[in-house]
């Protein structure tokens, strides 16, 4: 099919935003999907799947007459955009894609690897019901349920958690989101600046949107002091938010690269215990 498309041409297909159902007896399937926003939807099988929803791979999920599962019984072709998966209640691999997947867990002890892309693990429970910290020697984040009975999931290129009470970053590298949030917060309205959960969700809903670093940062000045304020006075209140720091005025061209240099010293990192962070991660506001 994909050979016969690519020499006679072919109008898109599927660009909808459409929902795969897979069952247990589901037979085999090709999914060509060319637009929206689509989901792979895995939540009626009982037993666990590996999806992948990457192109050209396979993805298996079903139960065989015997019992047994299916294997490699599902394929996202070639030039298929999948963005969104559901689980199982059981033990389910996951595999993610270049797109902002969102990856929706109902239980079981689940492995899940976002890839590229802004990716959000969704849970339909409350966040203080969970535990989440880092293997630093793995790189992956744990979220495991208090309970030891709604289950776990190891997760590795995440960036996002959506509880049913608030969300949660993960991407606290001191050139991620998070991390950089983080650190115009504390620069700019000291630790105590940092605790608020609507100021750190204000800094991730501008820079996922694509606003870079120095623009938030020059709006964040902007907004601490006021459009147009001084070397000097924007010196003063970064200097009185991290203790020790000290600033030439002169030494930089505007006051945006001032505030940048103030967030990236090592000084500003200690004082919000950055590193602290990259285990635990924060809640936010999402805006």
């Amino acid at each position: 099919l994909q050979a016969l498309r690519t020499i006679y041409g072919s109008k898109p297909i599927a660009t909808g935003n459409d929902a795969y159902v897979v069952t247990n007896a589901s037979t085999a399937m090709t999914i060509l999907d060319e637009g929206g926003v689509d989901t792979l939807d895995f939540s009626q099988i009982t037993l666990s799947v590996l999806a992948d929803l990457r192109e050209g791979k396979f993805s298996s999920a079903g139960v065989e007459a015997d019992g047994t599962s299916k294997y490699k019984n599902i394929m996202v072709s070639n030039g298929s955009l999948i963005e969104h998966v559901t689980g199982t209640l059981y033990d389910d691999v996951v595999f993610g894609n270049y797109q902002n997947n969102v990856i929706t867990f109902l239980g079981g002890n689940d492995i899940v690897d976002g890839q590229a892309g802004m990716d959000t693990l969704r849970l339909w429970k409350n966040a203080a019901e969970f535990r989440i910290s880092k293997d630093t020697a793995s790189n992956a984040w744990n979220v495991e349920a208090l309970n030891n009975i709604s289950g776990s999931i190891e997760l590795q290129n995440m960036e996002r958690i959506y509880f049913a009470d608030k969300a949660w970053a993960l991407d606290m590298g001191a050139n991620e989101n998070a991390g950089r949030t983080a650190k115009i917060l504390g620069a700019l309205f000291g630790k105590e600046g940092l605790s608020y959960p609507s100021f750190r969700g204000i800094g991730l809903y501008f820079l996922d949107s694509g606003v870079s670093y120095e623009a938030l940062m020059g709006a964040a000045v902007d907004t601490r002091l006021w459009p147009g304020a001084s070397k000097a006075d924007v010196a003063k209140v970064l200097m009185g938010n991290v203790p020790g720091l000290v600033i030439d005025p002169n030494a930089y061209a505007n006051t945006t690269a001032m505030a940048v240099a103030a967030a990236d010293s090592e000084l500003n990192k200690a004082m919000i215990n950055l590193v602290g962070l990259a285990t635990t991660g924060f809640d936010y506001i999402i805006l």
